[in-house]
């Protein structure tokens, strides 16, 4: 690895680390410029050109934060869709298989009434006994 290139790696690495100890990016920045003046890292290069690597940096990592904002809220919007569309489908299937065996009772030659006993909807909503047209109860075995 050509000199120039690991001192440009020990600057990026220099720069996460001073804004992963709860620096905010300017001051990392500054402080890897600092630190790379003070131990000859990039010197040539920083003496003329800090304020347009500072810039470029924080440029950089800005876009980097967006990159990684914008991939967080796409993957938390496909998820949320995904429940959604896997509640959808769910309800969907649910409906049909019910319809299918009311059907294979029906094409079995049972009544309304014996496909509400056997699926055991005989009941309302509240859990008590439904009431037949004639005002009866219906039993439950």
């Amino acid at each position: 690895m050509s000199n120039t290139l690991r001192e440009y790696a020990i600057f990026i690495q220099k720069v996460r680390e001073y804004a992963n100890s709860g620096n905010d990016l300017t001051t990392a920045i500054t402080e890897t410029i600092k630190y790379c003046e003070m131990n000859n890292v990039l010197q040539p290069f920083l003496k003329e050109h800090a304020s347009e690597v500072q810039n470029m940096i924080f440029t950089e990592f800005n876009i980097d934060t967006a990159k990684k904002v914008w991939q967080e809220e796409a993957h938390e919007d496909g998820f949320e869709e995904g429940i959604e569309e896997g509640i959808e489908k769910g309800i969907e299937k649910g409906i049909e298989k019910g319809i299918e065996k009311v059907l294979s009772l029906l094409e079995n030659g049972l009544s309304i009434d014996e496909i509400r006993k056997k699926l055991g909807k005989d009941k309302n909503e509240d859990g008590d006994d439904k009431q037949s047209a004639d005002g009866q109860k219906t039993q439950h075995n």
